[in-house]
């Protein structure tokens, strides 16, 4: 291989199956091989290389061949299709990259909300919205990226290992750009739930565990109430029983009559949700601020 392996060589009326064999050598060495040519002794080589480009005027079997045609047989147009294809790599993985990431903050709070019972931060619905209302046009929009500056300063990609989606990719938009945004997303939902007065801790199995009886709008909570906390609705309950049968009892009515939270639509937001656990101790709530 010593004959291929010059700063700069020229081979001057090569047959066919030489110009087969220059390619190969220079593909062997790990050179990305560009060919053109426009006729049919060079259909071969232009088949063999890893781009071939092929004459506009040249005949249909080197066409045929070729993996880029020039049209106006002009040779720095290869360079503005170089230029223009990685453009269009480079922006697909950009767009995909984007894409993926939003995944493990969609599915990270079902993955808690399984586990640990916590309120669900995204239902489905507004999953659906960020992914066709917002996540959409973005991701559309990389296509129109201009190219980075060292676009064409860059060496060949190999094309047996730089894929469109690579493992770099995969962990660039799992495990860095995913992990950034659910950890950005439940520090955002616990300091909302504390604004509100429900601290962190107290969120642990809060979904649907606990039933209790939805208190009225202008109910106010009452940590000084032992039992009901300020919830008349649980009042009422309790006069019906006797206020001397409370513990075991109220708790069966609760069962009975009781609720589980409805933590998805916005019906019940002028509640104050501590109203709803009266059983929780007071000290799993913060001061809330609205």
């Amino acid at each position: 291989m010593d004959w291929i392996r010059k700063p700069e060589v020229v081979f001057a009326r090569t047959t066919p199956s030489q110009k087969l064999l220059i390619v190969d050598a220079c593909q062997r060495l790990g050179h990305i091989v560009a060919v053109t040519g426009d006729g049919v002794n060079d259909s071969p080589a232009i088949k063999k290389a890893d781009i071939g480009i092929a004459m506009g005027t040249g005949s249909d079997v080197a066409k045929n061949a070729a993996d880029m045609l020039l049209l106006d047989d002009n040779f720095s147009s290869i360079v503005n299709g170089v230029e223009e294809g990685r453009l269009i790599f480079d922006n697909l993985k950009k767009s995909i990259a984007y894409t993926l990431s939003s995944n493990i903050p969609e599915i990270s709070p079902f993955i808690f909300f399984m586990a640990i019972d916590i309120p669900q931060p995204l239902s489905t619905v507004l999953i659906l919205c960020i992914d066709l209302g917002t996540d959409m046009v973005p991701a559309i929009s990389f296509a129109y990226e201009n190219a980075e500056l060292d676009i064409m300063e860059r060496v060949p990609r190999n094309s047996q290992r730089d894929h469109l989606v690579n493992t770099k990719l995969i962990s660039f938009a799992y495990l860095q750009i995913g992990i950034v945004q659910a950890a950005a997303g439940f520090f955002t939902y616990y300091y909302i739930m504390n604004d509100y007065g429900i601290t962190p801790t107290a969120t642990f199995q809060l979904a649907s565990v606990e039933q209790g009886f939805y208190p009225n709008n202008s109910d106010i909570y009452d940590p000084t109430d032992e039992v009901c906390k300020g919830n008349t609705a649980c009042a009422d309950v309790l006069k019906e029983i006797g206020e001397g049968l409370t513990g075991e009892k109220l708790i069966e009515e609760m069962k009975k009559k009781g609720q589980s939270f409805n933590w998805i639509t916005n019906a019940y937001n002028a509640v104050d949700i501590r109203l709803f656990f009266v059983f929780r101790d007071s000290d799993n709530w913060s001061k809330c601020r609205w």
